[in-house]
């Protein structure tokens, strides 16, 4: 039932917890409600002694969408069969709460014959969930035994849990909004997403629906009502995906931890719930403490790194020449070590196995913690703490220590995706710079640009930690009109302080494209490029002026990546404590500011006399809107102005 609700700006997705009686499946909707800051619904019509759990919950983002999830159970009583079909066939992805005592394997084998005959199709053609719980008995069947005992059905990824005590439940939640995220992705692309409003917004209505659709029959039998559909909805289906384009890796998508959790359970949370999986197995082998700290076993590319910190390689670097006053006796490569190995990576996101984890058991404390978003932090808040954590610039002028592919998932955002980009752009050599005014920056291979401000220096771990929440933050506000290929890291220095860095895949930029397009030796040609530039960058001033973050736009800063989407490429920073309403002399001055400098650089090289310039500007101005006129008359006084 994916949809996209316009209204909310959210992609609305249904996750559907199911089982045999006595499973566990009511416990672990309501206490994944406690972990997640929230309080289940229990909804029954007492005239069919209907009883369905509800769970509303919103958080993460997909291509700049929150992500709404609606999590709800089946019944289990056999009478109300009808009544549970229906709620599997409208499920993103199912959740299968299974007692897995050895006890109960003829039952397990049972329900999953009984689950293939509710299903339209194939098993294995649906977002299958499997949660073994009551892992606290004895005879509880490890991942392993379950997998060989579910021989028949090898696409379903299966997670140990023991609900009564919280354990796993926020690792299969995790999981499961991946697995329904990556169904709206592959219906986005086919053009299959819906677009509207949901015709369920909440249990009650989701209660109303049901009763509406099945009735009671002789034999206390039930039957579906023949007009029902599959989708629960029936809105607009989207056939131009221009505005929602998507690429073949998933967006930036992130549910956060509350700021309230504690210093070692914080950003182990980020982890888990960042970045794709197509494959996630839990074993028994190993637990999963509350803190950072993880077993030697633990596999530090798996979806739930959450990584004690290791001692930092030294990066393997190229330096540029700098001034003399800027690097001097402390630039000697010799406290770099050799370049790291260099590792292939794919195009796309790589296949994560999890082999040797338990997840962990969620305490009494812990249930009691709200969830609330970094994202949703307050304009004033981010300020105080970004203002608080400020050290002044270190007077060293030692290289820094930049992230490289072993930095820890604690100090990397997003953590796969991070790895990824720093993994890649690891396999050649690194040249640093210092700007003039203080800011690392590195140009790497492959078009990766490294960023350290001056005050991204910090004198301890906890304010570093709590610098990251701040970025981490800024670019969820900013997230529509930032690059997927994107991240934030935290490198320790050899002096015990630490520095935060912005790593972002830099494209074409419109300041390019505006060079290219000075040059053209076709008046038509060239009206009509500085034309699409000048649209381009209003466009993104408008829509950057909505965020919080300051973004320091320019046209070196503004680019459009290989699917046409206008992005920003310069760092995210400052926050404005005020939003006021763009005027149309605002706008005049913005674009002048961006292209003046442009055009006069370039008015001697021209290959169109200004004159010629001037009258295809008077032309196309005549054939075009008033909203359009406004940018055909500022490019017009430009050109005058450069002769």
């Amino acid at each position: 039932m994916a949809i996209i609700d316009k209204e909310r700006n959210a992609v609305v997705v249904r996750i559907v917890y199911d089982g045999p009686p006595h499973a566990g499946t009511t416990t672990s909707i309501n206490v994944l409600g406690n972990i997640l800051g929230r309080t289940a619904q229990a909804l029954s019509a007492e005239v069919i002694d209907l009883r369905i759990d509800w769970l509303e919950y919103v958080g993460g983002f997909f291509k700049g969408y929150k992500i709404a999830c609606q999590i709800v159970s089946t019944p289990t009583s056999d009478h109300l069969r009808a009544y549970r079909h229906l709620l599997l066939q409208t499920a993103d992805v199912i959740v299968v709460v299974l007692d897995a005592r050895l006890s109960e394997s003829a039952a397990i084998l049972a329900y999953f014959q009984n689950l293939q005959q509710c299903l339209p199709q194939p098993v294995r053609v649906y977002k299958i969930i499997v949660q073994a719980n009551k892992q606290d008995q004895v005879d509880a069947l490890s991942v392993i035994q379950l997998k060989e005992l579910l021989s028949d059905y090898p696409e379903i990824k299966i997670v140990e849990t023991t609900a009564t005590l919280g354990k796993g439940l926020r690792e299969t939640f995790v999981l499961t909004v991946r697995s329904a995220v990556e169904r709206a992705d592959a219906l986005m692309s086919q053009g299959k997403l819906s677009l509207g409003k949901p015709e369920i917004e909440t249990g009650e209505e989701l209660l109303a629906w049901l009763q509406a659709n099945c009735a009671v029959t002789v034999n206390e039998e039930m039957v579906i009502a023949p007009a029902v559909e599959s989708d629960l909805s029936a809105p607009k289906v989207v056939e131009e995906t221009s505005k929602l384009e998507i690429s073949s890796k998933l967006a930036m998508v992130e549910l956060l931890p509350s700021d309230e959790l504690s210093e070692e359970r914080d950003l182990e949370t980020l982890s888990e719930i960042t970045e794709e999986t197509s494959e996630l197995e839990i074993s028994s082998e190993v637990e999963l403490p509350p803190s950072d700290e993880l077993s030697e076993e633990r596999d530090l590319e798996t979806l739930s790194e959450i990584t004690e910190e290791t001692s930092k390689l030294e990066i393997s670097s190229e330096v540029e020449s700098l001034p003399s006053d800027e690097l001097s006796e402390d630039r000697d490569l010799e406290t770099l070590s050799e370049e790291t190995s260099e590792l292939e990576i794919s195009s796309k996101l790589a296949t994560v196995e999890v082999s040797a984890l338990v997840p962990a058991e969620t305490t009494e404390l812990e249930l009691g913690e709200a969830t609330e978003f970094i994202a949703n932090l307050s304009t004033d808040e981010l300020v105080t703490l970004e203002e608080s954590i400020l050290i002044s610039p270190s007077s060293n002028k030692r290289l820094p220590k930049m992230p490289d592919e072993d930095t820890p998932a604690q100090w990397l955002w997003p953590p796969l995706m991070g790895r990824q980009i720093l993994t890649e752009v690891f396999k050649h050599a690194l040249k640093p710079r210092r700007h003039s005014d203080g800011t690392w920056i590195v140009n790497g291979y492959g078009n990766w640009r490294f960023f350290s401000k001056p005050h991204w220096h910090y004198p301890n771990a906890a304010e570093a930690r709590k610098a990251l929440r701040v970025h981490i933050s800024l670019h969820l506000q900013c997230s529509p009109i930032l690059s997927e290929q994107r991240c934030i890291a935290v490198t320790q220095e050899r002096d015990d302080t630490w520095r935060l860095w912005q790593i972002l895949h830099v494209v074409p930029t419109l300041a390019e494209y505006l060079q290219q397009v000075l040059l053209e030796d076709n008046a038509n040609r060239l009206v009509a490029g500085a034309y699409e530039c000048a649209s381009h960058y209003l466009v993104a001033y408008r829509q950057c002026h909505q965020y919080s973050p300051q973004l320091e736009l320019s046209l070196e800063n503004l680019g459009i990546d290989s699917h046409q989407q206008l992005i920003y490429l310069g760092t995210v920073d400052k926050t404005s404590n005020h939003l006021p309403s763009i005027t149309d002399e605002e706008l005049l001055n913005a674009l002048k500011q961006a292209f003046s400098v442009a055009i006069v650089s370039k008015s001697g090289q021209l290959k169109v006399s200004v004159e010629t310039i001037i009258e295809e500007l008077a032309q196309m101005s005549s054939s075009n809107a008033s909203d359009q006129m406004f940018i055909l008359t500022t490019l017009a006084e430009l050109f005058v102005e450069s002769m």
